[in-house]
């Protein structure tokens, strides 16, 4: 076999590999998507049980019941490779969220649109009197989602620029404060 059929079938065992562990990991954000089905009302109190991403948990009713709720009105991060400049503001949203909600009920607020595309409950979340949603803003760990309108839009913008204009979580960082940018502007592009 000649170098240049070698490196052929090398790089497609890279590939075929690459594919293969992509699979897997889609395959277990999924499963987790399956399980959460249970019925949830408007001022329900719930628990935590898993945080899958920066704006997206599960939580349990009682011991047997899970839903996923899929924050209304922020955005995180997406998990981009280790040297992304937001994966830690991603990370971080997901260790805050974890902070927030862990050991202490959640109470639930429905948005007028109950699921997403995805089959997510679409809801506010409230730890005590306090918005999650809110306080991940004001920390400069997520960013305000406005593609779809929602009844709290302008409060959570305020704090945005509030955040921004301290210079608070990611919008320290120039670069991930310019992704941030760039998808604020894709959003008021699509609004319109």
């Amino acid at each position: 076999m000649d170098r240049s059929t070698k490196i052929y079938w090398a790089i497609i065992v890279i590939l075929l590999s690459c594919s293969i562990f992509f699979y897997i990991k889609v395959h277990h954000k999924t499963g987790s998507l399956k399980k959460a089905t249970a019925k949830l009302e408007n001022g329900d109190i719930v628990h935590l049980h898993k945080v899958v991403d920066g704006d997206t948990i599960i939580v349990r009713k009682n011991t047997d019941e899970q839903i996923m709720i899929r924050i209304v009105g922020i955005k995180s991060f997406d998990e981009g490779s280790k040297s992304d400049e937001t994966t830690p503001y991603m990370k971080a949203a997901v260790h805050a969220l974890n902070s927030f909600a862990s050991e202490k009920p959640i109470r639930v607020l429905l948005h007028s649109a109950t699921k997403d595309k995805h089959g997510r409950v679409l809801a506010t979340i409230f730890s005590g009197d306090q918005d999650i949603a809110l306080k991940l803003i004001s920390h400069g760990l997520v960013l305000v989602y406005t593609k779809y309108p929602f009844p709290a839009m302008s409060l959570y913008l305020q704090q945005q620029e509030i955040a921004r204009a301290n210079g608070v979580g990611l919008w320290a960082n120039k670069d991930a404060a310019s992704r941030a940018g760039f998808m604020i502007q894709k959003w008021q592009d699509e609004g319109q």
